[in-house]
């Protein structure tokens, strides 16, 4: 019913509309009866661009969104990475807007390339096994994918996605929430070893630290929270170990995860505050390793954190 009107947008204005939402129109009695204000609807969770869309090396996989509201946001990404000049990379492993059965879920919290060649997989309450399933079989076409690492993390609110609970912050450092990492209840991690275009084998590996250092990544694991398990609960869930890493040893998170930030500063992270960043009191190329706060409390009531919020396209390569 909007088509006709919408062509007629320029392209800014046209995003505009279908971002911020589109009032409906009412024609009839029955529309003007329909207690939905909206033909499209806003797309109130956009600002966590991760969901939507992952960067998996030179190519894209679109989500298969876990809610219906959502899926909206799934179908412009798509646009974007098909259409726009400077966003075309080599195509998709795996395009969500065109998936099959509605069970086949997959979100890009869920999905971490801690490597060219490793892939960390979370199944939880957003993505399914029918989802990884789907993803593999189209990962594995390609040369690049060598392991990947399922973890089947809790299908709880405050676990919606693997980066809720781990995420890496430098080359041998990761912050995790620990009882559901390296803790009595660690999550249980699938090893799947991918060989000339093909699943060679798959085995359980219990923890996921360990089951990473046998293939070379060693991880020193900064609690979320630090160690008393009131404040982890309390930071978690407030997206205490969800960072953006910019660099190795450079990263971004709410500040308001106070413990957490305490943790880092013992492993050697310099605090930077946000502000002091934007009045340029503060120089980071002339730091080593750093942890910008900013401010947060809102933002985390969302149900995301720094690393949900952003999608890198193109990263400088990292020398293992």
């Amino acid at each position: 019913a909007t088509r006709d009107w919408l062509d007629s947008f320029e392209s800014r204005a046209l995003a505009f509309q279908l971002i911020g939402g589109t009032l409906r129109v009412d024609t009839s009695l029955e529309s003007f009866l329909n207690p939905d204000r909206y033909a499209i609807p806003p797309l109130a969770n956009f600002f966590f661009m991760r969901d939507a869309a992952m960067c998996v090396n030179d190519r894209v996989i679109s989500g298969v969104m876990a809610n219906r509201v959502r899926v909206a946001e799934a179908v412009i990404m798509k646009q974007i990475f098909t259409h726009h000049p400077a966003m075309r990379g080599s195509g998709f492993y795996l395009d969500g807007t065109q998936a099959g059965q509605p069970a086949s879920t997959i979100e890009g919290g869920d999905v971490l390339l801690l490597r060219e060649d490793v892939l960390l997989i979370g199944e939880s309450e957003r993505t399914s096994i029918s989802g990884i399933d789907a993803l593999i079989q189209r990962l594995i076409k390609a040369d690049h994918i060598k392991h990947i690492f399922v973890v089947q993390i809790p299908k709880l609110r405050a676990t919606i996605h693997l980066d809720m609970i781990f995420t890496m912050v430098d080359m041998d450092k990761c912050v995790a929430f620990t009882p559901f990492i390296t803790g009595p209840k660690a999550s249980n991690t699938i090893h799947i070893r991918v060989e000339k275009n093909a699943v060679k084998a798959m085995q359980n590996e219990g923890d996921l630290l360990p089951a990473l250092k046998r293939v070379g990544i060693d991880l020193e694991v900064i609690p979320c929270g630090g160690t008393d398990f009131i404040h982890q609960e309390r930071e978690q869930w407030t997206s205490g170990a969800n960072f953006f890493t910019i660099a190795p040893g450079k990263i971004i998170g709410y500040g308001r995860n106070r413990r957490t930030f305490e943790e880092l500063y013992k492993h050697g992270f310099e605090i930077v505050r946000f502000s002091d960043v934007l009045s340029k009191n503060v120089d980071l190329h002339a730091l080593d390793r750093f942890a910008v706060s900013i401010e947060g409390a809102e933002l985390s009531r969302g149900g995301g954190g720094c690393r949900c919020m952003t999608l890198p396209v193109k990263r400088a390569a990292v020398p293992w």
